[in-house]
């Protein structure tokens, strides 16, 4: 009997760890394997984000640019905003990915809030070799006030009211 009960949570506990992967691959379907992804304002971890009138878009990585490995540089993002078209060129300088990375970027919002995760897409095998990439992405809906970029480094200040473009330091 405990063999059979053993048996059969064992099987339920499967079960539910195979539909949750489902679900999360459904998930991700949207932004597995292109270059250019779209991301509303809650399509990162299920809804984390609300409350904005902000998207973005990744547009491109640049090539390995140098060996990160033993050199530190500090992360930074090149901005050009465009008040005609509410949009913003982002190009954030020297994230660290595996050689073999496929670069992209991926977004969630809340409110005034813009949190940027930097991803490596490739799936398959990796190096043991670090590097250096630049990676281009657009922020759309933008308004000429006061926004704050999230990264894995901390948080800026991007203030579109006073400057149209620059560059923010983590």
């Amino acid at each position: 009997m405990k063999k059979k009960l053993l048996l059969c949570g064992l099987i339920a506990f499967t079960a539910f760890n195979f539909v949750a992967c489902d679900d999360e691959d459904d998930n991700n379907a949207t932004n597995n394997n292109s270059t250019s992804d779209t991301v509303s304002n809650d399509s990162i971890s299920g809804g984390e984000g609300t409350n904005s009138n902000l998207s973005a878009e990744f547009i491109e990585a640049s090539e390995c640019l140098a060996n990160a490995v033993g050199e530190e540089r500090p992360l930074s993002i090149a901005y050009k905003y465009n008040a005609e078209n509410g949009e913003v060129e982002l190009i954030t300088k020297d994230v660290v990915l595996n050689c073999a990375a496929i670069p992209s970027a991926e977004f969630a919002f809340n409110g005034d809030t813009v949190v940027v995760r930097f991803a490596d897409k490739n799936e398959g095998d990796k190096t043991k070799c670090y590097c250096f990439f630049n990676l281009t992405s657009k922020l759309k809906g933008a308004e000429s006030k006061v926004y704050y970029i999230s990264t894995n480094k901390g948080v800026s200040q991007l203030d579109l009211s006073k400057n149209q473009e620059g560059e923010i330091q983590f």
